[in-house]
């Protein structure tokens, strides 16, 4: 009765200010508690907070991220319906207007509850309503908003590590919905927020949330994780409050309801094979516990991870304090048979063992595991999981039924003809496809090169493999015009000594020294003549592949000729997915393919592949950067033989951003890490560096260094012009203060007419070097889009 007079006030857009205590809270008769994961009563509002129970959490300010959680009420084969679900919002606190709303309508003009299980994508909305400006009631009948207090004997509100703000309930009513017992149910209870004074931002929703173990009530369901979801109800990712505070966290809920008689066979799982049985086996066998298991159970349930290899790596994460390396046994040495040697073998086979009785390794797996520890290349736990984890993922690339998706998807963008898809699928079920890489061999614009079949004299390998990947592009119809003969130039880089001692199957060529190469590989396509650098070193060993040939020098100097001809084509490189993690070997195999960016996305599942398909540095263009270089003065401190060095770095490389254009030139411009603060005089190093950029218009002398490691203190002076300038900075470590470089630009804005130091930001993550322009200089770098200056981000 309270209730439903309180449910009519709040639909008439009355204001009851009636603070209810959670314990007296009234419930419908014919309603029964589900699931009880209430507010806390224990260790509340502690400052500071290592002992806290309780927290607000949102996932954003932005109206389109959301935080929620899940719960698992009853056992297979039971079902329920439930009537009523009650949670907490926790809204403010802000600096500037008003700190915490009157009304929850006054910063928010909508609220719903989302449900569904992890396959239900994207949740559904259970129950909505709008919200009114100076009220707390909403559109929907059902949906009740009420201020309530702790239940604890002080009735306490919420301390926001600062100011108390009020606790806000929320009653669906009426929902109807009925769920299967023993599954898991995401759930999110998400507020619009409308605009916050005259910012871009929305008022954040947060849900209150508080750490099982520290709350004092019942915690039902509790694993210490929550969840992000969208605003249409689109799982983003796990929670782990943690990472963010100092402690895991559940969203509290309660559920009212009733179990719907008839109980149905539940269905059996735990010997399916299934992932989920399999976490659940992990856990069982002591593998994966605690909150890994929880968030584990998660992933696989929200389709995260999909497949051993995945659950393998988790082993990985939680041995991640286990050493890395570690000797290899040789079964042929002396001590292959010692009582040591021989139980730390058993000690991997049990462990191998204990690691397939989970059902995590496919068969074919735990047979190599095996050959593997007896071999004795596996010492060690740490090394048996990653080792699984490599070899698993072998095995799962070139599974049919893991892989046709993914094949589906090639041939729906045209990387797979329907020809090439059919047959690859036919060699797939066939199993005779040992490595992935083999893929290469059914599509059109790709190809697999395998050194073993060229000689190892690099003066015919190089120009041959080139060659070879230059006639496959030609007449795929992806470049045109003549193509020349490959030429191959090595310029000796570094020469490093060693100590052969211990070491084995080395090959003839080395004495005591590894030496090093630059590469450089040359060509004539379509009357233009084009270079690229690659790195280059003899092997170390007859297995050593590694250093022959740079794939990505390769494939750059295609990706040149295919700028210059306007192709949406670019060349990728492709390794080889061979077992590399144990004996050290390196596979002789790799490969390339051909992508426009569409197809590309699609190979790399729309992760980031680093391809430029621009058709901004193309030849011309960069010829006529460099003129525009030389006619604005900008090169005039240089002679002609640094030019030509300048414009030589530049000719082998694959040019894809300006500062690689302007960094080629010596002295044009400087770039620096911030982590960059060491020796014993760092910005005396600077100004030196800066007064080199500015050509002696900036030319600071009797230069002072106070950075000190011993008493953590900073400073820097110097003379320029008569006069003596000097600052006090941070101590920041090895970390540069900005302000340094701040205090030099007002300087020289002072004392140098000449010019201006200008600061660089050429991806966006704040200062990263400096050049030094006069107004007409940067008026034409400007405006040729050569130079993004960092004072336009913090603008």
């Amino acid at each position: 009765m309270f209730m439903a007079v309180l449910a009519h006030w709040l639909k008439a857009g009355g204001i009851l200010l009636l603070t209810l205590s959670i314990a007296g809270a009234a419930q419908a008769s014919d309603e029964n508690m589900l699931f009880d994961r209430g507010l806390p009563s224990t260790n509340l509002n502690i400052e500071p907070d290592p002992e806290r129970s309780n927290i607000r959490w949102t996932a954003g300010s932005d109206n389109e991220r959301f935080s929620g959680d899940d719960f698992i009420i009853g056992n297979p084969g039971e079902r329920y319906v439930i009537n009523h679900i009650r949670t907490w919002a926790v809204l403010g606190y802000r600096e500037e207007g008003p700190s915490v709303p009157a009304a929850v309508g006054d910063w928010f003009n909508h609220i719903r509850l989302l449900g569904g299980t992890a396959s239900d994508e994207p949740l559904a909305i259970r129950t909505s309503g709008e919200l009114l400006q100076g009220s707390s009631a909403t559109s929907n009948s059902d949906i009740v908003i009420t201020p309530v207090t702790y239940p604890n004997p002080g009735s306490s509100n919420y301390f926001n590590f600062g100011p108390t703000i009020p606790i806000w309930q929320i009653d669906f009513h009426n929902l109807n919905w009925v769920i299967e017992g023993g599954r898991r149910y995401n759930f999110s209870v998400q507020g619009i927020g409308r605009q916050f004074l005259e910012t871009e931002y929305s008022h954040a929703w947060y849900n209150h949330a508080s750490n099982a173990a520290l709350s004092g009530t019942p915690q039902q369901g509790a694993d210490d994780l929550m969840s992000a979801f969208s605003h249409i109800g689109e799982f983003l990712y796990i929670i782990d409050a943690e990472e963010g505070w100092n402690k895991s966290a559940d969203l509290n809920i309660q559920i009212f309801g009733n179990v719907i008689e008839g109980v149905e066979e539940p269905v059996a799982n735990d010997d399916d094979g299934s992932l989920v049985a399999v976490v659940h086996n992990l856990n069982e066998a002591g593998l994966l516990d605690g909150k890994a298991y929880n968030r584990t159970l998660r992933e696989v349930e929200q389709g995260i991870i999909r497949a051993r290899s995945s659950l393998l790596q988790k082993l990985v994460v939680e041995q991640s304090g286990a050493r890395l390396f570690v000797s290899v046994i040789s079964p042929s040495s002396e001590s292959a048979n010692s009582p040591e040697v021989q139980a730390l073998l058993a000690q991997m086979h049990h462990q191998l063992e204990q690691l397939n009785n989970t059902g995590v390794l496919r068969e074919s797996v735990y047979n190599q595991l095996q050959n593997e520890i007896n071999s004795g290349y596996v010492p060690h736990a740490s090394v048996l999981y990653r080792a699984a984890v490599s070899l698993s993922r072998r095995e799962e690339a070139v599974d049919p039924e893991l892989v046709k998706p993914q094949l589906d998807d090639f041939q729906s963008v045209g990387i797979l003809s329907a020809q090439g898809y059919t047959s690859l699928l036919e060699a797939l079920e066939a199993s005779e496809l040992p490595n992935p890489i083999e893929f290469l061999r059914y599509i059109d614009r790709a190809q697999v090169l395998d050194l073993n079949d060229y000689s190892l004299d690099p003066q015919q390998y190089f120009p041959a493999i080139y060659q070879s990947v230059a006639q496959m592009l030609y007449q795929g119809g992806l470049i045109n015009g003549e193509i020349g003969e490959f030429n191959l130039e090595l310029i000796l880089d570094e020469v490093y000594e060693f100590n052969q001692s211990g070491l084995s199957n080395l090959s003839e060529t080395f004495a005591n020294e590894w030496r090093t190469y630059d590469a450089v590989v040359s060509v004539q396509i379509d009357d233009r003549t084009y270079q690229q650098s690659n790195y280059y070193s003899p092997p170390i060993s007859e297995r050593d592949f590694l250093s022959l040939i740079d794939r990505e020098g390769l494939v750059d100097l295609f990706n040149k000729v295919l700028r210059d001809q306007s192709s949406p084509y670019r060349l990728f490189s492709i390794p080889s997915f061979d077992y590399t993690f144990i004996g050290n070997v390196v596979s002789s195999e790799f490969g390339v393919i051909a992508l426009t960016e569409a197809q590309a996305d699609v190979y790399w599942e729309r992760g980031w592949h680093g391809t430029d398909y621009a058709n901004t540095f193309t030849s011309d263009r960069i010829a006529e950067i460099i003129t525009l270089l030389e006619d604005i003065e900008l090169l005039d401190h240089l002679s002609e033989a640094e030019i030509s060095e300048g414009k030589k770095q530049i000719a082998r490389q694959y040019i894809t951003h300006p500062y690689q254009l302007l960094s080629a030139f010596k002295d044009v411009i400087v770039l620096f890490d911030w982590e960059s603060a060491e020796g014993e005089n760092p910005y005396k190093y600077f100004l030196e560096e800066l007064a080199r950029l500015s050509q002696g218009n900036f030319n600071p002398t009797d230069i002072d260094d106070g950075f000190d490691w011993e008493n953590q203190i900073a400073s820097v002076a110097f003379t320029l012009n008569g006069t003596r300038y000097s600052t006090d900075l941070v101590f920041d470590g090895d970390w540069l203060d900005p302000s340094f470089f701040e205090f030099v630009e007002s300087v020289a804005a002072i004392e140098v007419p000449q010019g201006r130091f200008y600061p660089l930001s050429y991806y966006g993550h704040g200062t990263e070097g400096y050049i030094f322009l006069s107004d007409r200089q940067f008026e034409a770098l400007r405006m040729q889009q050569l130079i993004t200056l960092a004072t336009d981000e913090r603008n």
